[in-house]
């Protein structure tokens, strides 16, 4: 018996400390994933003794990736996270990730902040054991290996120790021509005496022989003063020559620490000084920067790529500046794709904030607060060395807020990039920069630039919101662009609020040889609002070819001293000029921004200044509304400054004097309209919606949404108590750059108001604070929750009220109400011979008659301008169009189709000679096709445009003469057109034809998928009627629940050439490899894998599908609709299935024996189990009802687990006694098993005396 106690008692023991001791060495395991680990670090943590959990966290972030960079070697199974804790990270030296610490088969590594905590990486050490030097005045010996330039307190910025403390000495007479980038003269009393010159610099802005020029900022060692002479000579040449007249302070010497925050380091006797900010210095975090780089992430070559690393939340404050500044960063990426810095705050630079650096792809820098910094704010680039293979591509920086810039180097920006394209710029605000706060450059033609090999091209700078820049330079803009940058795209931006403090500037500047440049949507407003030294030339100017400036705002930019929009040419490397050509300037509104008081009033109330006049300057100029309160709407140009063109003249010839008047050969601005107010809701303050009566609708001008430029609403870094700035108020059927909401009488439309605060963050709803009211409840009411009815017809205004704060605001909308049954449209088929009069046709320019030639006819009635004409119902899609027309001797005649607005359409025109289909999209006229053919005056053609999908099929006399394809228009009205001419029409018919088949792209493929398996959707084109050989596409997809991981060919000879991958988002370009590889019709081209990442749902769905035939044509496909995709994790319920089944498998049956069930019990569980199957068999289950099935078997499970019979009888000892002997190989074992209690394979005494125990109770 004591023997039988012994072992219980042992076996006990070795039990509870087998459960007690265990604990594993190693990362905690998450459950969001199976195999998802998480890393933790702490200022408190120890690298020796920590293992990296919650409890036991290591100090470094170096040893967390050392540990990571080890465990992944062979590969990961699951995303791994590292929480930093909160606290200051001291680091001297750069942490440094490279391939090895790269995310592999399609995971990521997150180094995070952990939750409701701010980790703080500064660059450098926390300086203690300070001793008092004199006065307010401390010193520390830091030793003679420091060559610390940035110092912060409590994460606020010192300032190296200067002379002035703030503003500029200017560079005296004499100019030294013999060395003038070396050395200068200073006036007396300019630099105070120095002792000691080893740390002295001086910070200028090189002015160029004639000091004016303040394109670079720098800073240069000083090597000798000459007190006596006035004479400073510096240790290497400045940038550029130091005329009289360029700005400079002097810093680095003991003499000019004067003021609290500056500090000054003596290198040779390693002593820091500091006038700290705050008293009691020894309480103050105070950190001197060490690194010029706190995260460096760089693979090792263009083909072993660091990737898959993600930054988040996480502070990083204070860098060393060195003189490479385009070399580091708080933060520099160097050969990598797909890094993500998001949510941080980066501050304190001596450098940028982000850098990066030649191989730059694919990376995300989003929703970060980025200030205080030396240089630029994000800097793209590729050194000059490295151009010729597209390094830098498809990166995304968006949302991010981005201000004091130039710290440093003056001529930082809140973001550049140079020679990097195809990235997306969005949501960004931008401010306090002392230069630029967008610039894009690549090398110009002057400099070896060719547009053909540009590397800065297909970049998107879409609502951003940039302001007050150019805060301490000259000729330069908040948006800038120098040198071949190509087919870049700027829209929805607001360029606002910033002055030129001296010399000149601009606001929206492209400088020499920018090509291809699309500006559209933008505001431009605000700029000069008062004198401060310096000259606002122009809000926008523009040179180099092929740009275009659409349907823009440029509105209360009073202090203009040139123009509103200037144009000048290009400079050459030889000095000369080099045409700008082929402009676009169209559907603008420019409201007082023409000069009121320019030099000898030559340039009053220039609306174009053009520099060096050519003929070839605009491609189109036209559909502009210019405004200037003060009278006067000129145009100009340096070619002959004292003789600026009146309004009328610029419209008819111009500059042009060998053209006659009236003969309107050039087309300037002629349908622009000068003099009449836009009618913006209240431009005082910068409000530019239009009021419902604007004539700038009349010109094609479509409003402009100001709400989603600047800042997105999951910008984290807010102060919900701010005060509201701006509001901005929509319909449900409009958005809110719309101030008009056009409403059918006895309907309702949901008004909603939003704002953005003083510092441009986003509050999307207003709802608790607003107030509405009607100006005219009987044509409009309103209620207090801002659901507008429509009463009556007629416009009323609806005015919001906002009270937040004690702060209150107001905006304004138009209800436009009219009666419910609109008159109906002419339907198919329509026809008219002029037999009688009639209200089809509509007058749109033009006096037009029926008069007989032969029959009645149609004509125009004065032979001068343009005549035209238009009838039937915008939504006619697939038709033809045909009239007998009879053309005037010297002139055209046209049919139009499909017009969807006045200036928007197709025209097939014959003259004597030929004949052509063109295309009319807002003054942008495109010749699709044309041809010769010979027709005279005395006799009607009949012309005939026959419409179907985005074929244009053209007949004269019923024979066809060609065909174009285009899609820009897909409905319209009809139209008769002409030219100084009274061409007759006739038998105008309009006949429906049946549609040919859309081509069309489409995706397809399961619509449910388990987490971790593969997705494959099927990728097809559908009605292709043209042979294709080459097309492209663009897949859309939440990358949170799907990764991306590659696409394969189903037709033989057409191959995947290329994908681009961003976060989202892969671009694909397929080709043929040979020359019978094309193929047309309906098929199915590609199988796009995908691995379904974590339970979710969401849509795969394409965008920008192109196709090209065998002739270089390329056609854009419709897609279809976006293919919705559930995935759910079922291994956990599989899991409990398996174990439900083992259960149930090995149950002993029986109503009262120890260690069985009774049958109910075991039938309980077994219907449990067959519903949790019902449920994982069931493709169509959602993870929710995954989840609750997993929940209702474990419960059954536990259920089971808690109905075995636990008491024992003298029945299971005699069961345990009549099968004494019995082992693992006996054929019952099965059923007798359970009572094996020592688990030794077979039933001896001890297996006795335990059932005894159990029946007594005693154990």
């Amino acid at each position: 018996m004591f023997k039988v106690k012994k072992f219980f008692s042992i076996l006990i023991s070795l039990m509870i400390m087998l459960t007690l001791v265990y604990q594993p060495n190693s990362a905690y395991i998450g459950t969001a994933h199976a195999t998802d680990i998480a890393y933790y670090v702490s200022p408190s943590g120890n690298d020796s003794t920590g293992n990296g959990s919650i409890g036991s966290p290591y100090k470094t972030i170096t040893k967390a990736r050392d540990v990571i960079r080890a465990f992944i070697s062979g590969g990961m199974t699951g995303n791994i996270t590292v929480y930093l804790r909160g606290g200051s990270y001291f680091q001297t030296s750069k942490v440094s990730f490279n391939e090895s610490d790269s995310g592999r088969n399609g995971y990521t590594i997150k180094y995070t902040n952990y939750t409701g905590e701010e980790p703080i990486i500064y660059g450098g050490e926390k300086l203690t054991g300070w001793t008092l030097h004199s006065g307010s005045i401390y010193k520390k010996n830091v030793g003679t290996d420091w060559s610390s330039n940035y110092l912060t307190e409590n994460g606020v910025l010192g300032t190296k120790a200067r002379y002035p403390n703030s503003g500029y000495k200017t560079v005296a007479a004499p100019y030294v021509s013999s060395d003038p980038r070396n050395k200068f003269h200073f006036s007396p009393g300019d630099i105070p005496s120095i002792s000691n010159l080893s740390d002295a610099e001086i910070y200028v802005w090189p002015g160029g022989p004639e000091g004016t020029h303040n394109w670079f900022a720098g800073v240069v060692p000083i090597a000798t003063i000459d007190d006596v002479s006035n004479l400073v000579g510096l240790e290497s040449p400045a940038f550029y020559e130091l005329g009289v007249g360029t700005r400079y302070f002097v810093q680095g010497a003991i003499e000019l620490l004067d003021q609290p925050g500056e500090f000054y380091l003596d290198t040779n006797a390693g002593m820091l000084y500091y006038w700290p900010m705050n008293p009691n210095i020894e309480t103050l975090e105070i950190a001197a920067a060490r690194s010029d780089t706190l995260f460096e992430f760089k693979g090792s070559s263009t083909s072993n790529l660091v990737q898959n690393i993600i930054v988040e939340g996480i502070t990083f404050s204070t860098s060393n500046y060195i003189d490479d500044y385009e070399s580091a960063g708080l933060i520099t990426l160097e050969n990598a794709q797909y890094i993500t810095v998001a949510n941080s705050k980066l501050h304190n630079s001596g450098t940028n904030g982000i850098l990066g650096v030649n191989y730059v792809k694919n990376n995300t820098f989003s929703g970060n607060l980025i200030y205080d910094i030396g240089v630029s704010g994000v800097f793209l680039h590729v050194k000059d060395g490295q151009l010729g293979d597209n390094l830098s591509q498809y990166n995304t920086i968006t949302n991010n807020h981005i201000y004091n810039l130039g710290q440093t180097i003056g001529h930082g920006n809140g973001i550049e990039l140079k020679h990097s394209g195809y990235n997306t710029v969005s949501y960004n605000r931008i401010h306090d920069s002392k230069r630029f706060g967008i610039r894009v450059v690549t090398n110009s033609l002057e400099y070896g630039g060719t547009i053909a090999n540009s590397e800065t091209k297909g970049n998107v700078f879409e609502f951003n919101d940039l302001f007050n820049c150019m805060t301490d330079s000259q000729d330069g803009g908040l948006f800038y662009t120098w040198g071949t940058t190509t087919e870049n795209t700027f829209r929805n931006n607001m360029l606002h609020d910033s002055n030129v403090y001296f010399s000149y500037g601009f606001g929206y500047y492209n400088d020499d040889d920018t090509d291809r440049m699309n500006a559209h949507d933008n505001l431009i407003y605000g700029l000069q609002r008062q004198a401060s030294g310096g000259a606002l030339n122009a809000a926008v100017v523009i040179r180099g070819t092929n740009n275009k400036f659409n349907n823009n705002v440029v509105a209360n930019n009073p202090l203009t001293t040139l123009g509103a929009l200037e144009y000048f040419t290009s400079q050459t490397s030889t000095g000369g000029r080099r045409n700008t050509t082929n402009i676009e300037v169209n559907h603008n509104i420019i409201f007082n921004s023409a000069p009121t008081d320019s030099l000898n009033h030559w340039y009053d109330g220039v609306i174009h200044h053009n520099l060096d006049w050519n003929t070839g300057r605009f491609g189109s100029v036209d559909y502009n509304l210019a405004f200037n309160s003060t009278g006067g709407h000129n145009v100009q140009t340096t070619n002959q400054l004292e003789n600026a063109v009146g309004w009328s003249r610029w419209q008819t010839i111009g500059f042009d004097t060998n053209y006659p008047v009236g003969l309107n050969a050039l087309g300037y601005d002629t349908h622009s309209i000068a003099g009449q107010n836009p009618q913006f809701m209240d431009a005082a303050q910068s409000d530019y919606r239009l009021k419902p009566n604007s004539p700038a609708y009349a010109l094609g001008y479509h409003d402009i949404n100001a709400e989603p430029m600047g800042l997105l609403s999951t910008f984290n870094f807010t102060d919900s108590s701010e005060s509201i700035d701006k509001l901005f108020i929509k319909s449900a059927t409009t958005n809110a750059g719309n101030a008009t909401v056009e409403v059918l009488s006895n309907s309702t439309v949901q008004l909603t108001v939003s704002g953005r605060t003083l510092s441009g963050y986003l509050l999307p709803n207003l709802a608790g604070y607003t107030t509405y009211a009607s100006a005219d409840s009987a044509i409009a009411s309103v209620n207090s929750s801002g659901l507008v009815t429509a009463n009556a017809p007629g416009i009323a205004k609806i005015t919001a009220t906002v009270t937040k704060n004690a702060i209150v605001k107001t905006v304004d909308i138009y209800i436009k109400t009219a009666e419910a049954a609109p008159t109906p449209a002419p339907t198919l088929p329509f026809s008219d011979n002029f037999e009688s009069e009639s209200d089809t046709w509509t007058e749109v320019v033009g006096a037009w008659d029926i008069i007989t030639d032969g029959t009645q006819v149609y004509t125009q009635t004065n032979a001068v301008g343009e005549a035209f004409a238009t009838a039937g119902n915008p939504s006619w899609s697939n038709y033809s169009v045909s009239a007998d027309v009879k053309r005037l001797s010297g002139t055209s005649a046209a049919i139009v189709g499909r017009l969807f607005a006045n200036d928007q359409f197709y025209q097939f025109e014959i003259t004597g000679t030929h004949w052509f289909i063109y295309k009319n999209d807002r003054a942008q006229w495109t010749q699709l096709a044309g041809g010769s053919y010979n027709s005279d005056t005395s006799t009607f053609y009949n012309l005939k445009m026959e419409f179907n999908s985005s074929n244009i099929t053209a007949f004269i006399n019923d024979i066809e003469v060609g065909t174009a394809t285009d899609s820009t228009f897909s409905t319209g009205k009809i139209g008769l057109r002409q030219y100084s001419s009274t061409a007759k029409y006739d038998n105008v018919s309009v006949q429906s034809i049946e549609e040919a088949p859309t081509p069309n792209a489409l995706l397809s493929g399961p619509d449910y998928v388990l987490a971790g398996n593969t997705l494959d959707m099927t990728y097809s084109l559908v009605n292709v009627t043209s042979n294709v050989y080459a097309k492209e596409l663009t897949v859309n997809f939440d990358p949170t629940i799907l990764q991306y991981e590659g696409a394969s060919s189903l037709i033989d000879g057409f191959d995947v050439i290329l994908d681009s991958q961003t976060p989202g988002k892969v671009r694909i370009i397929e080709a043929s490899t040979g020359p019978d590889s094309g193929f047309s019709g309906t098929i199915d081209l590609l199988l796009l894998h995908f691995l379904a990442l974590t339970p979710g749902e969401g849509d795969i769905y394409l965008t920008d599908v192109k196709v090209a035939d065998d002739g270089g044509n390329v056609t854009d496909l419709d897609v279809g609709l976006a293919h919705h995709v559930v995935i759910t994790d079922r291994a956990a319920l599989n899991e409990k299935i398996t174990e439900a089944v083992n259960s149930i498998t090995n149950a002993q049956i029986h109503e009262t024996l120890w260690g069985h069930y009774k049958q109910s019990v075991v039938n309980a569980l077994n219907t449990a189990n067959q519903n949790a199957n019902l449920v994982t068999n069931n493709v169509a289950a959602s993870q929710t009802q995954v989840d609750a099935a997993e929940i209702a078997l474990a419960a059954s499970l536990e259920t089971f687990r808690n109905a075995v019979n636990a008491t024992a009888s003298i029945g299971d000892l005699s069961l345990v006694a009549s099968n004494y002997g019995a082992s693992s190989t006996s054929s019952n074992w099965a059923t007798i098993q359970m009572y094996d209690l020592d688990h030794d394979n077979k039933l001896d005494i001890v297996d006795l005396v335990a059932i005894a125990r159990i029946i007594l109770g005693i154990i």
